[in-house]
């Protein structure tokens, strides 16, 4: 099971815990006061609030196996007790998803095979016997298939599968990114173009860090080292060897944007 589901599915078990001592406690001592003073000193959700006073004599049955199966399979990567939902699904919607990832899974597939991998094969070939310079004009040349398989590659995951697994899970919550092509820096783009990482780091390792007193630049980086750290273990997982591409990717521009 993906690490990040669960870490955010035992971060709130945790709060869950924590609030419903908070709600006995003030049953207590102070049974007159309100539902929205509580959620206003408490940080957390009316809708959240209200199914953990709904459940507070059995908080065994706060959770089932059908919540948790539906945090696994919904996009996002942020456990909440409750999400927005619609009220029903649209064929019409999802058939123009499942059109989009075909004709964009089609057009991966040829970049991939007409401009990327034969230019990938003569890149290799002239680092092994061919000259520097014609080496430098092969990696120049990867440059523009590889831009558009990344934005194929964006689409096809960001806007076309994740809205269709929303639309068919009745998923409210639609911002899967932001308009990352309009930022004025790398640290904006690194918060825009990847919505539900952001959501988790900034929930689950941001915000704590601040709590415990670190400051905002140093928390940033932490959030951005243990990022790397991650995309480098997904890649040399998939390659099965240890480049550091993924790590040097992401600490670089960071620095940089520092």
């Amino acid at each position: 099971i993906n690490a990040e589901y669960m870490g955010s599915y035992t971060h709130v078990m945790k709060d869950v815990r924590r609030i419903i001592q908070r709600v006995n406690h003030i049953r207590r001592t102070n049974p007159k006061i309100s539902l929205t003073e509580f959620v206003d000193q408490n940080d957390t959700s009316q809708s959240n609030l209200e199914k953990l006073r709904d459940h507070l004599d059995k908080p065994v049955n706060l959770v089932t196996y059908k919540d948790l199966f539906y945090f696994m399979a919904a996009p996002t990567l942020c456990y909440q007790l409750e999400y927005a939902r619609t009220k029903s699904v649209s064929k019409i919607f999802l058939l123009c998803r499942v059109g989009e990832m075909l004709v964009s899974g089609a057009l991966l597939v040829i970049l991939m095979l007409q401009f990327h991998i034969p230019l990938m094969n003569s890149s290799i070939e002239l680092y092994q016997h061919g000259s520097l310079i014609d080496f430098i004009e092969k990696l120049i040349r990867l440059t523009l298939p590889s831009l558009y398989i990344w934005l194929t590659g964006f689409y096809f995951l960001f806007h076309s599968y994740l809205n269709f697994t929303a639309e068919l899970l009745r998923f409210g919550d639609r911002q899967f990114y932001g308009e990352w092509w309009n930022c004025r820096n790398l640290n904006e783009y690194w918060r825009l173009w990847n919505l539900p990482v952001h959501n988790w780091f900034t929930r689950h390792v941001y915000n704590p860090l601040l709590k415990r007193g670190v400051s905002k630049t140093a928390a940033m980086n932490i959030v951005f080292l243990i990022s790397a750290i991650l995309h480098e273990y997904l890649v040399s997982f998939s390659i099965k060897t240890i480049s550091s591409v993924s790590y040097t990717h992401l600490t670089l521009p960071t620095i940089y944007s520092v």
